[in-house]
């Protein structure tokens, strides 16, 4: 949890652990997530496909953490 949304960007930007963080959320405070089980298997499922297709452009994702659906569309 960051108290700005610059300060949140700056640790995105520097992430170097293994998989994909969230993206920022905000409520009473910046926010970002770490890497779990299902956004590890769908980045693992994107890299597959990626390979069996011989796509020549990366495909990517996002995803966001959220209380409800509305919070996270």
């Amino acid at each position: 949890m960051f108290d700005t949304e610059e300060k949140a960007k700056e640790f995105v930007k520097s992430w170097e652990g293994e998989g994909q963080l969230s993206a920022i959320g905000h409520g009473k405070v910046w926010y970002v997530c770490p890497p779990n089980v299902i956004s590890l298997a769908i980045e693992f499922g994107i890299k597959k496909t990626e390979k069996l297709l011989k796509l020549n452009v990366p495909l990517g994702y996002e995803w966001v953490v959220g209380r409800n659906w509305y919070e996270c569309h």
